[in-house]
């Protein structure tokens, strides 16, 4: 499991967030297919992605927590493993 695109799709959640139930905002919005009629930026990517813009910290957090984990099995591998003895 690559923790990288779990981390973008959290990051791009948070810039592209609109809330088109507020009257007055100008959210950017998409035309998904030719044929399909235009939809708001943000409601596309949700259904897309699966994902919402409170799941910023979750996914930025597995991305940490993965890279600590493969820091902590470097660590032991380099610690107890020997290339030298014959």
């Amino acid at each position: 499991m690559d923790p990288v695109p779990k981390a973008f799709t959290g990051v791009a959640m948070g810039q592209l967030y609109c809330d088109s139930s507020v009257v007055g905002n100008s959210c950017p919005m998409i035309r998904p297919g030719p044929t399909e009629p235009l939809t708001y930026t943000y409601d596309y990517l949700t259904d897309l992605l699966e994902a919402h813009v409170g799941d910023y910290a979750n996914m930025v957090g597995w991305l940490i927590l993965e890279i600590a984990v493969v820091r902590i099995f470097v660590m032991i591998a380099l610690k107890y493993v020997s290339h030298i003895k014959r």
